[in-house]
């Protein structure tokens, strides 16, 4: 069976980020989702997420993509869920070159052999969080 494992806030879902679990879940059978804790919102972006963590929890629960929501660590770049899911594939969003540049430190200090897959982007114009 492979496992595929996907980062991110999910602070509201919207088309961009159905693209984004859809293209991941193709990469194999089963699709965890690594779900950013609150704290680690806020450090990263600076401001914490609008729906708090068991809601963006259950948003995502509820898409036909993901197979398991598993909360993130809560300090930076220590990547528990690596060990935990031991993924066969790790899927990132267009946007998200600083964890794809910390996962390949990680992978590369660690010694595995995961590769990294970047979604293209789903009108990103459009559809980017940030945005919305």
């Amino acid at each position: 069976m492979k496992r595929v494992l996907v980062f991110g806030t999910f602070d509201g879902l919207h088309p961009g980020h159905d693209y984004f679990l859809r293209e991941a879940k193709k990469l194999g059978d089963r699709l965890y989702v690594c779900l950013a804790r609150n704290s680690i919102v806020a450090e990263l972006k600076g401001r914490e997420p609008k729906r708090d963590e068991q809601g963006r929890r259950e948003a995502l629960a509820e898409s036909e993509s993901v197979d398991e929501v598993i909360y993130g660590d809560r300090e930076l770049g220590t990547y528990q869920i690596i060990t935990d899911v031991q993924p066969n594939i790790i899927a990132l969003g267009y946007d998200q070159q600083a964890l794809k540049d910390d996962l390949e430190r990680f992978i590369r200090q660690e010694k595995l052999s995961i590769p990294l897959v970047v979604i293209p982007s789903f009108e990103p114009t459009r559809y980017k969080s940030s945005l919305l």
